[in-house]
């Protein structure tokens, strides 16, 4: 039996067996052509883990192999933050670890010419097989982006910060957006999603302080956190009937938002979802909705009407300072309220603050106690 144990500079391995420890040595070196390696003694491979140059040169080629080890990975943030204007992949490069060319502010173009494991595509970076589409340049050349056709997933950071792309064309087979894949990107009006998209995934359209128009699509069935928060400029949400939970954050600080229509299958709404959307006035949740998280409508100061029908759980402060509310009714579906998720409506008395019998909770006088007033 053998235990193995890692840091940065060492590989210990002990054999039980004969209590015989082995020491490996892995060797992080800087300064090679501008590059910063890490190498693995185990399986004789480098990896790159920063570049840094004053004088970049076009197109900057990834070396094949570094003192005989074969450079086979480029690590997370690698080219982060670099001045890189075209860059070719050596042949033995088959990892590339997400967010690797984030901030790579002044990228217009990848090559891959013999790679086997990825390929460019008019400068954009796929892998081998173009289901994945894994960078689109910061300063890609085209305005408009449109995705090979067997592309099932935008790879977490893809098109971070980019600042070139203006249209999107979504090919009919992608299933998934990844985390941060449009963040901060400044210059689209307009989405329209296929009817194959599952998953819109974290903090993936975060920023998108242009963005006015989405045109959701059916068989959509997941909006994760943060993933439109701060897409300040949309007015409208209309959501398909496929769509079962919005996450945390998803639409917080879209702050003109006024029109939201909920779906029929919609079953969970997080925390802070649509917190802080002064400009919305009327809400009708579903009749297929369970759980309405924490602060998720909080500070939505000119929200006027709510329907609860089938809740089950209301977080800790979901309506707070929505002082505009003029009736809540509590259904009998009820199982959980949070801490305070009424506090701040002042105006509610005994007729407009009501509750159906349950098995969890009463209204006493205008105040929600639990069934047993503890």
């Amino acid at each position: 039996k053998k235990v193995k144990v890692n840091n940065q500079f060492y590989t210990f391995i002990l054999n039980e067996d004969t209590n015989k420890l082995d020491i490996k040595f892995s060797l992080i070196e800087t300064n090679i052509d501008d590059f910063t390696f890490e190498f693995n003694e185990e399986n004789k491979e480098a990896y790159i883990t920063n570049y840094s140059s004053n004088n970049t040169p076009s197109p900057l080629i990834i070396p094949e192999e570094v003192k005989g080890y074969k450079v086979t990975t480029i690590k997370e943030t690698a080219f982060d933050n670099t001045s890189i204007k075209k860059i070719k992949l050596g042949n033995n490069i088959n990892k590339i670890e997400d967010g690797a060319f984030k901030n790579a502010s002044s990228l217009t173009y990848f090559i891959t010419d013999n790679n086997q494991y990825y390929k460019a595509i008019d400068g954009i970076l796929y892998n081998s097989d173009q289901t994945t589409l894994i960078s689109v340049p910061t300063k890609y050349e085209n305005s408009e982006l449109k995705l090979n056709s067997n592309t099932k997933f935008i790879n977490d950071y893809a098109l971070y910060t980019n600042r070139t792309i203006k249209n999107v064309v979504f090919n009919s087979s992608l299933e998934k957006i990844g985390k941060y894949a449009f963040y901060n990107v400044n210059s689209i009006e307009e989405l329209t999603f296929p009817n194959s998209l599952i998953t819109i995934d974290d903090y993936a359209f975060k920023q998108n302080t242009v963005l006015k128009t989405i045109n959701f699509n059916q068989n959509l069935q997941y909006i994760n956190s943060n993933a439109f928060y701060g897409c300040i400029k949309i007015r409208k949400l209309e959501f398909p009937n496929s769509l079962k939970e919005i996450g945390n954050d998803a639409f917080y600080h879209c702050d003109y938002l006024s029109e939201i229509k909920f779906n029929e299958g919609l079953i969970k709404i997080g925390d802070r979802t649509f917190s802080n959307l002064t400009s919305l006035i009327n809400i009708e949740f579903p009749s297929t909705l369970k759980s309405i998280g924490s602060s998720s409508f909080s500070a939505c100061s000119n929200l006027k009407t709510i329907n609860l029908k089938n809740i089950e759980t209301i977080g800790n402060y979901a309506f707070v300072l929505c002082n505009s509310i003029n009736k809540i009714n509590i259904p009998k579906t009820i199982k959980s309220i949070g801490f305070n998720p009424f506090y701040g409506i002042l105006h509610l008395d005994q007729s407009t603050f009501t509750i159906e019998e349950n098995d969890n909770y009463v209204i006493n006088e205008g105040v929600l106690f639990s069934k047993n007033k503890t």
